[in-house]
C-alpha cells in the first residue's frame, strides 16, 4: 500500500507514462516487440491506478462507515445476476493472447468486478457450475483463432473460491463459444450446470441473447 507522498509522485509518474503510449499508439508503430512492451506498461499502469484509487479512497474515508471503495465505472466490463440466478460479466474486450505469461488485466478486471458487485449484492453460490465464455469478434478485430492460445484458464481460478468451491472437473464444466459480431466483447456466464440446455436454447436465437 502507498502512503500518501507516494501517491503524489505516482499520478504525475502515471501521467507522463500515458502520454508517452499515447504518442506511440498514434505513431502507428508495428514493431511486435515494442508493440507488447507497451500493452504491458498499459496493463500494468491501469491495474497500479486503480490501487491507488482504492487506497486513496480508504484514507479520505478513514473514520467513516464507507468499508471499501465504490465500484470502479470504468473497470473495463459489467456484471448482473438474472432472474435464474446466472451470473453474466460482459468485458469490453476480448482474451488476450496468452503467450506464455499470465493476462494480469483480464485477472485484475474480472477480480474487481466480482469483488465490487460483493459489495452490495450477494454473488450465487454453485454446487456444480457450467462456466460459458463466449466471444464476440470478427476477422478483422480477432486475430487469435485457437482457444488454447488464449487466456482464458485464469478466469476459474477467479471463480474458485468467490461463486464456486472448486474448479475441478467435476464442479466446472466449460464451454468456449464465439460469434461472428463487428463490435469485439467477451462474455461470462456461470450456471448451474442443470441449466446448460436452457442456456443454448436461449444462445440459439429463438428466444434472445440470455440476459
Amino acid at each position: 500500500m502507498k502512503n500518501p507522498s507516494e501517491q503524489s509522485v505516482l499520478l504525475p509518474q502515471a501521467q507522463k507514462a500515458l502520454l508517452n503510449l499515447n504518442a506511440f499508439y498514434t505513431s502507428g508503430g508495428q514493431d511486435l516487440h515494442a508493440l507488447n512492451s507497451a500493452l504491458a506498461q498499459a496493463e500494468s499502469l491501469a491495474i497500479g491506478l486503480r490501487t491507488a484509487y482504492e487506497t486513496a479512497y480508504r484514507d479520505v474515508s478513514a473514520g467513516r462507515d464507507v468499508p471499501a471503495a465504490p465500484i470502479l465505472r470504468n473497470a473495463g466490463g459489467r456484471i448482473s445476476v438474472n432472474e435464474y440466478g446466472w451470473l453474466h460479466m460482459e468485458l469490453a474486450m476480448l482474451l488476450p493472447h496468452c503467450q506464455y505469461k499470465t493476462p494480469r488485466y483480464l485477472i485484475d478486471t474480472l477480480e474487481r468486478l466480482l469483488d465490487g458487485y460483493a459489495q452490495h449484492h450477494q454473488l450465487p453460490w454453485f454446487s456444480k457450475a457450467l462456466l460459458v465464455i463466449d466471444e464476440w469478434s470478427n476477422i478483422q478485430n480477432r486475430r487469435v483463432y485457437d482457444q488454447d492460445n488464449k487466456g482464458w484458464k485464469a478466469i476459474p481460478n477467479i471463480l474458485k473460491g468467490r461463486v464456486l468451491a472448486d474448479d475441478d472437473q467435476y464442479r466446472l464444466e466449460i464451454a468456449l463459444l464465439s460469434r461472428q459480431d463487428e463490435q469485439p466483447s467477451c462474455h461470462i456466464f456461470i450456471l448451474p450446470a442443470e441449466d446448460a440446455d436452457a442456456f443454448f436454447t436461449l444462445r440459439s436465437g429463438t428466444f434472445g441473447y440470455p440476459p
